[in-house]
């Protein structure tokens, strides 16, 4: 397996989103970056995450927060013709851009799975996150709506996963010291 570093938010941006519905089932790689990752699966699919190498198996719409350097990816488990997923890449000056009473910043200290309702008006709240005719400013306000919209302060995790390890230590120092 292939590790593969993906930078997905410039200097200048705070937010950076992606819609995905195809699937590469030659899939060879595990995704790792320097910024916090929001992954979307509205729909009931049978689909496997891998995290720091431990496989989750999710069958439940969810969502996915990851802490920046992260070792991850998401698939579905069987080879579907079409896999409907959302993600938001955002950084640490979004969070505190924020102040506690809008949404609670200790939900982004670990890395989580949530489980939740296979609900329509959580999808219309994530579509203007996607909207590029929007300045940053409009859809950071719009994503941090979804996240009160889905209640995902309010939910028990189904999983959290310890992203205080050495790995994360080790990306983190290369990538801010690889000029040296």
């Amino acid at each position: 397996m292939n590790y593969l570093y993906k930078n997905l938010l410039s200097a200048s941006e705070k937010l950076n989103t992606v819609y995905k519905t195809d699937y590469n089932p030659t899939f060879d790689h595990l995704d790792y970056h320097p910024h916090f990752e929001l992954y979307f699966c509205p729909k009931r699919i049978n689909q496997r995450a891998k995290i720091f190498g431990t496989d989750y198996k999710i069958n439940d719409p969810c969502i996915i927060l990851s802490m920046p350097y992260t070792v991850h990816f998401m698939m579905p488990e069987n080879n579907v013709p079409e896999f409907e997923r959302y993600v938001v890449y955002f950084s640490k000056e979004l969070i505190d851009s924020f102040s506690n009473w809008i949404i609670d910043k200790n939900l982004f200290t670990k890395t989580g799975i949530f489980l939740i309702k296979d609900d329509k008006s959580l999808v219309e709240a994530l579509n203007p996150v996607f909207d590029l005719k929007l300045s940053q400013r409009r859809r950071a306000l719009a994503f941090i709506n979804f996240l009160c919209a889905s209640g995902i302060e309010k939910i028990t995790p189904y999983k959290v996963i310890n992203s205080e390890n050495t790995v994360v230590n080790i990306l983190e120092y290369l990538n801010n010291n690889i000029d040296n």
